[in-house]
């Protein structure tokens, strides 16, 4: 094993260490559909992420560990299909994705039709990247009238319940109607790996490249004969 060699072991060694130091933004979502009256009714969910700007490196957003209260999803047909880059179907884990600036996916939306009934809960996973002076990714929820098309109102003008402009401080903002209070939002605390931990990982990595390297160098330094 050469100095070449080595030298890979300290890039790898660095690489894990930015691996593990790479954050994206993990919160739990809770609507109190109870608060909006909207008990017992029937509505699509609408999950978009939406691509803010060409250049923007790929983000995605994980819905998981969706859960209703008093509710359920009915399995029927939503108004307004699927579309864009959308893996999965709630209640497991459903990814949205915007591509990549050559193959860009402006508009991803996920949606699913569901009997409402006091509390809908998920967590969000979301990516951070953000091109200074360009606008940010966006991720966003509404509620569709399954008959009509028509969003349930809230502060919002489009009527989404909260939306998270990716990269941007003081996200999400939410928009419920003034007078019914309806989302909480709660960091989701990741557990990340202690520093000195991470130094032991980089450490052995590298002292594994040494000891690799020095029983050839002493084979190629002794003397004819021995």
């Amino acid at each position: 094993m050469g100095i070449n060699s080595l030298t890979r072991w300290g890039f790898l060694a660095a690489a894990l260490l930015l691996v593990f130091e790479v954050r994206a933004t993990s919160i739990r979502i809770d609507i109190n559909t109870a608060a909006l009256g909207l008990n017992g009714s029937n509505w699509d969910l609408a999950f978009d992420l939406t691509r803010g700007a060409l250049e923007t490196p790929t983000n995605t957003a994980t819905v998981s560990g969706y859960a209703m209260t008093g509710g359920s999803l009915t399995g029927t047909p939503p108004l307004f299909p699927s579309s864009g880059n959308v893996t999965g179907n709630l209640p497991g884990n459903v990814t949205l994705d915007t591509g990549d600036p050559i193959n860009p996916s402006f508009f991803n939306e996920y949606n699913v039709n569901a009997n409402l009934g006091s509390l809908i809960s998920f967590v969000l996973d979301l990516t951070d990247n953000k091109t200074s002076g360009l606008d940010p990714d966006t991720f966003a929820l509404f509620l569709v009238n399954p008959t009509t098309g028509d969003t349930f109102p809230t502060a919002d003008p489009t009527g989404a319940f909260f939306v998270y402009s990716i990269g941007n401080a003081n996200q999400p903002a939410t928009f419920c109607p003034i007078t019914a209070p309806c989302v909480v939002v709660s960091p989701v605390v990741v557990a990340a790996p202690e520093p000195g931990g991470l130094a032991l990982v980089a450490a052995a990595l590298l002292a594994l490249g040494i000891v690799r390297l020095r029983p050839r160098k002493l084979l190629s330094t002794a003397p004819l004969g021995t």
